[in-house]
């Protein structure tokens, strides 16, 4: 892997055109992230392409229902592939790797569950106050690595490092997507959000508004 690619920064579809892992290469990803990271993944699967579309998924990604239920525990601990396995096939077999119509479908899903603090917690904060939690988040939701921020005036900057998983762009492209969805939460609509891998084991996110 060349230096330039390592220091270039990528938007949204640029990360969906990335080589895609092999299954082989996503299920040896190691830690454990909490299962509120895959709420309702099966009934939304279910609402907007019904049970067969579901249990291809189970079947493309090895994800049977003895080691991933539809109702994940919010606070359980399950494997970090999971969640790239499931977004990798939502993303390629049913999105036709659009990253924008994934994008569309994901903030749907969330504002079906939300009944309105979360875009009102994004707003009374602020994006300087979110982006500083990155480090106390990111110790909520996976066992390995760390994240740290840097935060300007209408800039921001998010380290994450330590795991195999934060250099893949699976990984990559759902944070990009996470963090554009806060910055509209927090009324920042013209915000851009890109990602720049570090090594194979960390990542950069950079914020602007």
């Amino acid at each position: 892997m060349g230096i330039g690619l390592l220091n270039e920064r990528f938007t949204l579809e640029e990360l969906a055109q990335k080589p895609r892992w092999s299954l082989e290469q996503m299920s040896a990803l190691e830690g454990n992230s909490r299962g509120a990271l895959l709420r309702n993944w099966a009934s939304n699967i279910r609402r907007r392409w019904g049970d067969e579309v579901l249990q291809q998924l189970r079947e493309t990604t090895g994800l049977t229902e003895d080691i991933l239920p539809e109702e994940p525990d919010d606070q359980g601990w399950y494997p970090s592939s999971y969640q790239i396995r499931l977004t990798d096939a939502i993303l390629y077999d049913c999105c036709d790797g659009d990253p924008l119509l994934f994008e569309q479908y994901l903030r749907e899903d969330g504002l079906r569950h939300d009944d309105g603090k979360a875009q009102a917690w994004a707003k009374r904060l602020g994006p300087q106050l979110i982006l500083r939690l990155a480090r106390r988040v990111h110790g909520q939701l996976y066992t390995m690595g760390s994240a740290s921020s840097k935060v300007g005036w209408g800039k921001a900057s998010i380290r994450v490092e330590g795991a195999r998983l934060f250099g893949n762009p699976i990984w990559q492209l759902v944070q990009v997507m996470a963090l554009r969805s806060v910055m509209v939460l927090a009324d920042r609509r013209n915000a851009t959000v890109h990602a720049q891998l570090l090594t194979p084991t960390s990542s950069d996110l950079h914020i602007r508004w």
